[in-house]
């Protein structure tokens, strides 16, 4: 069983059924925290083919406090970028062209933690010399609200492929936050990437008293560098 994602399938990695003839020609499941990304890689190479089925067998459970997300996110972060810089450029060659370019873009989304980085280095300089970057300025405004028109029409078009619409259709206002929230570890994940740092931590589904801590720490940061910057831009105006 697998799911599509930019038009090649990737096996999912809670819930999928394995041809024995198949794993056992990859050599197994791999020894790798994003198994799924990697036998999926593995099994194109060797040019096995998967089959999506549009049925809800099994529901998998998720985390059940801001801890167990976060390390969830960041695990997952962690081991696709692992794949994407360490494994995937010796596997590539070995793939139709068609997939070697969709499976190279697979993942990017991972890579948003370096560029909100990046966007609020931008903006607390900004503030500090009260200069913003061409780029930002008010000509720019109507494109990007254009742009970003037409991605949420898009989210919503998606919406009707989902095989259970009366749950997971609607504005998911709440992933929005979560998506702007978890910036900094998809950042850490990076970081844990480029030097070599891959310890397993299992996420918590079930039980316990839900914990909290985790989440504002870097945005309070985040906060107060912006705050310093918009201080020393008035300081400098004066």
């Amino acid at each position: 069983m697998v799911s599509y994602a930019l038009g090649y399938p990737i096996v999912t990695g809670c819930h999928n059924v394995h041809r024995v003839a198949a794993l056992q020609e990859v050599g197994g499941f791999p020894a790798h925290e994003a198994d799924d990304l990697l036998i999926t890689l593995r099994y194109r190479v060797a040019g096995w083919h998967g089959v999506y089925l549009p049925r809800i067998l099994a529901r998998g459970l998720t985390p059940v406090d801001w801890e167990g997300y976060l390390h969830q996110q960041l695990r997952w972060a962690r081991s696709v970028l692992d794949i994407k810089l360490r494994i995937y450029p010796r596997l590539a060659t070995r793939l139709p062209v068609r997939e070697r370019l969709m499976s190279f873009l697979h993942g990017f989304y991972y890579l948003q933690g370096l560029g909100t980085f990046c966007g609020v280095g931008i903006l607390a300089y900004s503030l500090a010399t009260g200069s913003p970057p061409a780029a930002l300025s008010l000509p720019i405004l109507p494109p990007s609200l254009a742009l970003y028109g037409a991605l949420t029409l898009c989210s919503f078009y998606r919406q009707r492929f989902y095989l259970d619409r009366p749950r997971e259709i609607g504005w998911h206002w709440e992933a929005s936050v979560l998506q702007l929230a978890k910036w900094p570890y998809l950042l850490l994940a990076l970081y844990h990437v480029l030097v070599r740092r891959t310890d397993y931590t299992v996420t918590r589904k079930d039980g316990g008293k839900p914990r909290r801590r985790g989440l504002l720490w870097p945005h309070l940061v985040v906060a107060g560098v912006l705050v310093m910057a918009g201080g020393i831009g008035m300081a400098l105006a004066l």
